[in-house]
């Protein structure tokens, strides 16, 4: 019962529930293969969303619940990221801060509420910024606002496990989006390749 009602919490919870998740307009392919990668424009922005699908057979959909949950708030290892602070813990939702430095623009900073949530499907994983929670921003720090995305382990045919991963950055500031979509797709992609290595250093194989 506890557990159920654990589950249900979390599952209402505002960040899993916030209507950034349920952006109905259609995605575009960039690429196909054995990784697809996606895109979909998100209105009043002029940057896009990414979704990167990919299948693989040598970890678990629990270790990939892990170690990405993990990744995600507590190893500070992420691409420009320079300083992470967790501001609340907890073993299904916590609270991030971070500074994150890129070349030839002002340091951003953003804190982030990370949701998990598993079912009898697989494992859900989603973030959103919450700067509300946020400490006060330095002067020459641009707070990045519109940050969000997901990921989704579920077990299908065969044995393998398909990784559904989205993510939706708005850098703020005066950024050029030319400059930011090919880093944006890249990124995305990097990450869906990290999330197995670090599911794989669990130890959690098939």
């Amino acid at each position: 019962m506890l557990v159920t009602l654990l589950a249900l919490s979390l599952a209402q919870s505002p960040v899993w529930d916030s209507p950034v998740f349920s952006n109905p307009d259609p995605w575009t392919s960039f690429e196909k293969g054995p990784l697809v990668l996606e895109g979909r424009e998100v209105k009043g922005t002029q940057f896009s969303e990414y979704r990167v699908t990919f299948e693989t057979k040598d970890v678990t959909v629990e270790a990939l619940c892990a170690a990405v949950f993990e990744w995600g708030t507590k190893e500070a290892d992420s691409p420009g990221l320079i300083a992470s602070k967790v501001l609340r813990d907890g073993d299904d939702e916590r609270v991030v801060y971070n500074q994150i430095e890129q070349p030839f623009v002002s340091n951003r900073d953003y804190a982030m509420t990370v949701v998990r949530k598993r079912d009898d499907q697989g494992c859900g994983i989603r973030f959103k910024a919450t700067n509300d929670l946020a400490p006060p921003r330095g002067e020459a720090t641009v707070r990045m606002d519109r940050l969000w995305g997901s990921w989704r382990f579920t077990p299908v045919e065969g044995g393998a496990v398909r990784i559904v991963y989205t993510l939706f950055a708005d850098p703020s500031g005066s950024v050029p989006s030319f400059v930011v979509h090919g880093s944006q797709r890249s990124a995305a992609k990097s990450s869906v390749k990290k999330a197995i290595a670090k599911a794989q250093a669990l130890g959690v194989k098939k």
